[in-house]
């Protein structure tokens, strides 16, 4: 013979069995959603796709130029194009958290031609004449499309997305531009 079931009972479970199970369920459900609604989040921070408005041809224009004190503001580093390509622009915009610039297919890449696969071809990509979208120009930090990105209030169109680099890390590169964008 079986045992009785207690009174009030579904399936071996009392009323306070399934009052915590539909708890952990609705935790679970809210949990999952959250989880969902930052992967949306991230994906729509990382490598952006639209970075503003468009010009009359449908591109994006170039951000104004920014106020930026190279001769005033204390590097991170030694501002060479060596530190500024290992210290700045692999890590952050090629192979750290985002790839948006890794190779010539990124995403980054495909929208504005830029990629950090090798030092030489990087910086040759940043000084091509673009007319005011050039990304370096050199001696002209506060206008020149790099530094601006990296320094912009503008959260939508700063680089890399997401995220925001330290002042001194950004004056490094401001530094490097300012001085002539030497190799």
């Amino acid at each position: 013979m079986s045992p009785s079931k207690p009174r009030g009972t579904v399936r071996g479970r009392t009323p306070n069995d399934t009052a915590r199970l539909a708890a952990v369920l609705a935790f679970a459900r809210a949990l999952v959603a959250g989880v969902a609604g930052a992967l949306v989040v991230v994906l729509a921070t990382a490598c952006p796709q639209d970075d503003g408005p468009p010009d009359d041809e449908g591109d994006e224009g170039p951000l104004p130029c920014v106020d930026v004190d190279a001769d005033a503001c204390a590097p991170l580093y030694a501002p060479t194009w060596d530190n500024v390509f290992a210290m700045t622009l692999t890590p952050d915009c090629s192979t750290g958290g985002l790839s948006c610039h890794a190779s010539a297919d990124a995403l980054g890449a495909e929208l504005d031609g830029l990629f950090f696969a090798d030092p030489d071809g990087a910086r040759a990509l940043l000084l091509e004449d673009r007319g005011d979208a050039t990304f370096v120009v050199p001696g002209d930090a506060s206008c020149s499309q790099l530094v601006i990105r990296l320094a912009t209030d503008d959260t939508i169109r700063r680089m890399p997305p997401g995220t925001t680099l330290s002042p001194a890390e950004i004056c490094s590169v401001a530094q490097w531009v300012q001085m002539g964008a030497m190799p």
